[in-house]
């Protein structure tokens, strides 16, 4: 083949930072950051709109989900701000999303609409979004690249 489809070729085979015959591909784009609370909350309300989700069989077990899945929700959403007002709102989100998810509920088949959900909902997201906010080592080690990529963590 031509030199140059070749060096893509050589270059999407083995890594966006690959510099094959002075061809040099570049990194890829960062997603912007509110991408990720709303891919929460689109997995949120698609699961919410099956009329039957498995269960673990743990006692409780829905409350946990809610708990971890908000907590996870409140904290994405604090970090696209700064300081004790983006907590606040992160927190005031996620509970509102929290309501608004339980009146989904009740328009889809077998599922119910229950109080103690989005009280699960709201303390998750109270409870991560605190240690988020108020914690500067959980939060360090929250903002630190996985070591899959490869990346050093920032110094200091």
């Amino acid at each position: 083949g031509r030199p140059l489809e070749r060096s893509a070729f050589l270059i999407a085979r083995n890594g966006l930072s690959a510099s094959i015959q002075g061809v040099s591909a570049k990194p890829p784009k960062k997603l912007p950051p509110w991408i990720w609370p709303v891919a929460v909350a689109g997995l949120i309300f698609l699961a919410s709109s099956r009329s039957h989700l498995v269960s673990s069989g743990v006692p409780q077990g829905d409350k946990v989900a809610h708990f971890a899945v908000y907590g996870l929700l409140g904290t994405l959403v604090c970090r696209l701000g700064c300081g004790r007002r983006a907590a606040v709102w992160a927190v005031v989100a996620a509970s509102a999303f929290g309501v608004s998810d339980e009146w989904h509920q009740s328009f889809v088949p077998g599922r119910s609409t229950e109080v103690a959900d989005w009280v699960a909902d709201t303390l998750g997201a109270a409870a991560a979004v605190g240690l988020y906010a108020g914690w500067g080592w959980y939060r360090r080690t929250l903002e630190r690249p996985m070591a899959w990529t490869g990346l050093r963590p920032p110094v200091g």
